[in-house]
């Protein structure tokens, strides 16, 4: 499973193309595809007619075998994503028969103005359980990956705000929480190693060949 929300190849219009490259790899070597839910349905933006819906006309020009799922509102819980789009979004991908992927933000240490009392702690993990109803998959973006500034705390320190003592603690610590709190789901985990401001460098748009503009439309950049 590839996803790759950067790539211009992998976002409309250029993704509907029937010769289009990526889909052309991605069939030759076995590989599905994540499609980035929030380029495909902007929040804010009203929900195509099923009939000009852009992951249906995926469907129709490359095949439903092309497609893994919709990764959906990125960690929705921790950015304030409302359960309206949550629900509109994932009954859509129910109707074109697509599983429905949300990936929640870690708790870290180093985020006070989020993660830095007990109370905020399990209120945000009952944020993230109450999104379980738009849904068919869970993960967690364990990151940043270095050990150095690994300050992840896992829900069952919630109460103390212990962050883990590695990232291989951190990962079978969510773990364990997904499959106590969501055992009917297919679960997962997202490894993030790189850092932020990479993504804005040179190398990274000339690699992935898209421009400052269009990176900067996509998210904007962060002061660090």
């Amino acid at each position: 499973m590839a996803n790759l929300p950067w790539w211009k190849d992998a976002i409309p219009p250029l993704i509907h193309e029937p010769n289009n490259p990526l889909i052309a790899a991605a069939k030759a070597h076995g590989i599905s595809l994540m499609l980035n839910g929030e380029t495909f349905y902007p929040i804010g933006y009203p929900m195509p007619s099923i009939a000009n819906d852009p992951v249906k006309r995926l469907i129709d020009v490359h095949g439903r075998e092309v497609i893994y799922g919709i990764w959906g509102a990125d960690e929705p819980a921790m950015r304030g994503v409302s359960t309206a789009y949550l629900n509109v979004t994932y009954t859509r991908a129910k109707a074109l028969g697509v599983p429905l992927t949300l990936c929640q933000a870690p708790m870290v240490a180093d985020n006070p103005d989020l993660f830095g009392t007990a109370q905020k702690r399990h209120s945000y993990l009952s944020r993230c359980q109450s999104m379980n109803a738009y849904c068919d998959e869970w993960m967690f973006d364990i990151y940043p990956i270095p050990a150095a500034t690994c300050q992840i705390i896992p829900p069952q320190n919630a109460s103390l705000g212990i962050p883990a003592t590695t990232i291989a603690v951190a990962v079978g610590k969510y773990e364990q929480w997904m499959k106590l709190k969501f055992p009917t789901k297919r679960r997962g985990m997202t490894l993030q190693a790189h850092a932020i401001p990479d993504f804005y460098s040179d190398s990274f748009l000339t690699n992935v060949g898209i421009t400052r503009a269009e990176a900067l439309s996509f998210w904007p950049e962060p002061t660090m």
